[in-house]
């Protein structure tokens, strides 16, 4: 930051006016009492040069903005502080660094490897704490696997239920927060925001709108101004148009008039033409723009700073969202300050708590902390010793500021920017702040008491052998050890005086593991279970107690899940607030009409998310309610499986519909279990799929109901369709979400299924007709012999 080189001083007499510049001749014609000044052109003025723009890091703005940042952040440091190294401490036990000791110099949990590699002489043996059975990590796992078998579905619901529009944009926006699932892969998601929660108790979702190519490409026309020439012909004795108006590009020579004869006067000979310049849009080309996405990032309190009273998100003053990132990318999204961005050393508190444990202490290279910041507008109000710039910037930024600050001193960037449109924190019931406590919290001190349990067995086992000790005047040890033993082995030996030989020896008594070990080891084993809500029947373990009958098994199954429940709640609560805020952001930032392909039997159909239907309004966004748990690829085998079992007539019609074939089968998980109906059901979804994309054509023929018949452009073939299963499909088609638009925005595909079904329908009653007469014909069978009657009569 060194002032601007100013230029060198000039000499004085190098601007003196060159000699004798006042005494020229004049000129002829000219009056010699004329200044010869005024002959003289006007010098041209140069023009100054713009004063380079100041740099946003020396603008007051930054300079105060930078000042609350660090007086935000040191309000709540020393608590946060102690929350961190509790964090970290789980993050460690989740690895299995179960043994680890707080070092106060470096402000970090080092484990004996680090000790002994700092400290040599140290007494520590790594290999004695090396041993450790990872319940903590078990459990968690258990916890996760159980809440994320499903991710919550969020329902949406119109401003007005009288609107068609709000009606409208409700279903639309169910369909586009299924699509930013998708995009985000929404299972992964929820499995790290239950690992936050588990280590941390506080998790927080953060969505942006992003625009790139690699989320795809879309077209858009390119239009320029053409110049032209207008002609018009008229008639020369009339005035009457005797052709239609041209548009002729300019530059290139006109043709000449074509004879033609007035349809008003009858004239017949060339036309007078009229040509005007002029200009119109013409489409001369087209450009690629990549689309957009709205991606979903999910942090904890190592990385989201907020204070530790907060127990609302409208409540906190800002935001600050803290990571390490290479200095190499950093220079390539700034390069206006490539300059200044240099790597910092990472050895701050926060810094060293984020680090990997993959380092194993180390300090990755070449990086730097970024802190990404967001104020409310009424968080400035703590500086009070500039009003008028605070004033500037509340004006200036009424929803609220959001800048960058690279290692706590560069400031590169300060936008407008609101905490409420991008950043949803959980919020649980039993924390007294959004800063709840870690779910796993009650497994640490279950699993010291797991390690020290192990380790003391394991040592009984190891160091529990009996030690004899003798007499070296009654037993020679190095000729002892010379020789090699044998079966009927004869080592010389000899008595004390006045003592057996047997009193020469001695024999310590083995170590044995007390019986209370096993019991007290079954009993917190209870505990955990007990602690976590993570019973053997949520992962199908073994059930302890108990007869052991599927009843019981399932009524466990349902008390562990119900004890679960708490925590899916809270789940589901702040998915449908993410979901929320996600698609608010989309619909805002939607360039072009998004699809959302589905799988349909073997096909796959296009769901078309619209721009048009999205401009009603939402009102109340809440998770399924009739969804009180996720419901995994096994418990859905179950029901199916009891479901079949009751032989309902009703349960089986259900089961047996077409569109449920494929469903039972990979519920199932017999893949190649041929259902009957399965092919006739993905072949008559190909037909659709094709159908949809022509129009049915006319016979030339009525139909009984006065209609014009029409026939589709996949026809029915009575030998090998199977009708009424073809015809079930066609119907369910018609009748969902994407029949229905079809029928609104292609109604020749429509119609084109359409026909196709009735042909299906036609057959269908054919055949209901041929065996209604074959029924009746098995009823009532030919009579070859006469009227029985009366051959019975003639008999007697």
């Amino acid at each position: 930051m060194f002032p601007p080189q100013q230029p060198p001083p000039q000499d004085p007499s190098m601007m003196m006016p060159p000699p004798d510049a006042g005494t020229l001749p004049p000129a002829e014609g000219q009056d010699p009492s004329m200044d010869m000044s005024q002959m003289m052109p006007p010098e041209e003025e140069t023009p100054e040069e713009a004063p380079a723009p100041q740099p946003i890091y020396e603008t007051e703005e930054a300079r105060i903005l930078s000042i609350l940042i660090d007086d935000y952040l040191l309000q709540d440091q020393g608590p946060r502080d102690l929350n961190m190294k509790e964090w970290r401490k789980h993050f460690n036990y989740w690895e299995g660094l179960q043994y680890t000791a707080w070092d106060a110099g470096s402000q970090q949990w080092k484990t004996p490897e680090q000790i002994l590699d700092e400290d040599p002489q140290s007494d520590i043996d790594p290999s004695i704490y090396a041993k450790v059975v990872n319940i903590y990590k078990a459990h968690g796992e258990i916890l996760i696997g159980a809440l994320s078998s499903g991710v919550p579905t969020v329902r949406f619901f119109p401003l007005d239920a009288d609107d068609h529009e709000d009606i409208q944009a409700a279903k639309s926006r169910s369909k586009l927060s299924e699509l930013i699932q998708r995009h985000n892969r929404s299972k992964l998601l929820m499995m790290k925001a239950l690992y936050l929660l588990y280590n941390c108790g506080m998790v927080a979702c953060y969505n942006e709108n992003k625009t790139d190519f690699r989320f795809g490409s879309y077209t858009t026309p390119v239009f320029e101004d053409i110049e032209v020439i207008n002609q018009s012909s008229y008639c020369p004795q009339c005035g009457a148009e005797m052709a239609p108006p041209q548009q002729l590009p300019q530059g290139e020579p006109l043709p000449p008039p074509q004879p033609g004869m007035c349809q008003s006067c009858g004239y017949q000979g060339p036309p007078e033409q009229d040509n005007q310049p002029g200009s119109i849009q013409m489409q001369t080309g087209e450009t690629d723009n990549p689309k957009n996405r709205e991606t979903l990032e999910i942090y904890g309190p190592l990385n989201v700073k907020l204070p530790l009273y907060v127990k609302e998100l409208v409540s906190t003053p800002y935001i600050c969202l803290e990571d390490e990132f290479p200095v190499a990318l950093l220079r390539e999204i700034y390069p206006e300050f490539a300059d200044k961005i240099q790597s910092s050393n990472l050895g701050s508190y926060d810094t060293d708590m984020r680090i990997p444990s993959v380092y194993k202490g180390d300090i990755p290279d070449e990086m730097c902390t970024v802190q990404r910041f967001w104020f409310r507008p009424w968080a400035l109000n703590l500086y009070q010793r500039d009003q008028d710039t605070i004033k500037s910037l509340k004006e200036q930024f009424t929803k609220g500021i959001y800048c960058v600050r690279i290692n706590d001193n560069l400031i590169v960037e300060i936008v407008q920017d609101s905490i409420d449109d991008h950043w949803t924190l959980a919020d649980n019931p039993f924390a007294e702040t959004l800063h709840a406590p870690p779910i796993g919290r009650g497994m640490v001190p279950l699993q010291d008491i797991e390690n020290e349990l192990d380790n003391l067995t394991l040592e009984t086992i190891e160091f529990g052998l009996p030690e004899l000790f003798a007499d070296p005047k009654t037993l020679d040890f190095t000729a002892y050890q010379r020789q090699e033993i044998r079966p009927g082995q004869v080592s010389p030996a000899s008595a004390s005086a006045g003592r057996s030989l047997g009193e020469s020896f001695y024999e310590v008594k083995a170590t044995t593991l007390s019986r209370e070990v096993d019991m007290f080891a079954e009993r917190m084993n209870n505990r955990q279970q007990f602690v976590q809500g993570t019973y053997p029947s949520i992962y199908g373990g073994t059930q302890e107690g108990g007869s052991g009958t599927a009843r019981e098994y399932e009524l466990s199954k349902a008390s562990a899940l119900q004890r679960l429940s708490t925590n899916w709640t809270i789940l589901q609560e702040w998915w449908a607030q993410v979901m929320k805020k996600a698609t608010d952001s989309f619909v805002k930032h939607m360039k072009t009409d998004e699809k959302m392909v589905q799988s349909k039997g073997s096909n796959f159909i296009n769901v078309w998310i619209k721009q048009s239907e999205l401009i009603g309004q939402v009102g109340e966004v809440a998770p399924e309610i009739a969804e009180p748990f996720p419901i995994s690829w096994t418990q859905k085998r179950d029901v199916l499986l009891n479901l079949i079992q009751m032989k309902d007539p009703m349960i089986g019609s259900v089961l047996g519909h077409p569109e449920n074939a494929g469903l039972i089968a990979s519920v199932i998980g017999l893949s190649e279990l041929h259902i009957p109906g399965d092919d006739s059901r993905n072949k008559q979804l190909w037909e659709i799929s094709q159908m949809i994309l022509a129009e049915p054509q006319q016979t030339g023929q009525m139909g009984p109901d006065g209609q014009p018949q029409l026939m589709p452009s996949i026809p029915v073939d009575p030998v090998v369709d199977d009708n009424m299963v073809e015809a079930e499909i066609c119907k369910s088609w018609l009748r969902s979400e994407v029949g229905i638009d079809a029928k609104a925005n292609n109604p020749g595909g429509y119609m084109n299924i359409m026909s196709h079904l009735k042909m299906h329908e036609f057959f269908n009653a054919q055949a209901a007709q041929q065996q209604q007469q074959q029924e009746q014909d098995s009823k009532n069978p030919p009579d070859k012999g006469g009227d029985n009657t009366q051959r019975e009569g003639a008999v007697e």
